[in-house]
């Protein structure tokens, strides 16, 4: 990923991509929000890639009351070929995560247009 800086850019690709399209699902996620992928704050983002939140895959993410383990169901059919994924988090969730890359980039200095990577763990 590639750090965007400029927090006007940031607003606008979140609004691109986290549009009128998205619909909240309170009854299966309270205080439901938009959560994008590539995020907003990177040139990576759908928005950056000239996309909108409609060509995104659709993901609601939960916890498997067997497994304990988490997994994703997809609210619309996934292709493969998307290039971003909106995802129905809480508000909450979406905040603290967002905060802790913000606080991230503050901590690791990184300057705009600097690239960092995401490891993913299970």
């Amino acid at each position: 990923m590639r750090r965007l800086a400029d927090e006007s850019l940031q607003r606008t690709n979140r609004n691109i991509i986290c549009d009128s399209t998205f619909v909240p699902r309170p009854a299966e996620v309270p205080e439901d929000s938009c959560d994008e992928f590539p995020f907003a704050a990177t040139y990576e983002s759908g928005a950056m890639l000239g996309l909108t939140g409609a060509q995104c895959a659709e993901v609601l993410p939960y916890i498997d009351d067997v497994t304990g383990t988490w997994d994703v169901r997809y609210l619309k059919p996934v292709t493969g070929s998307e290039r971003c994924v909106r995802g129905h988090v809480s508000l909450a969730s979406n905040t603290d995560v967002g905060g802790d890359l913000g606080r991230l980039t503050t901590a690791q200095r990184l300057l705009d247009h600097e690239e960092y990577w995401i490891g993913i763990t299970s």
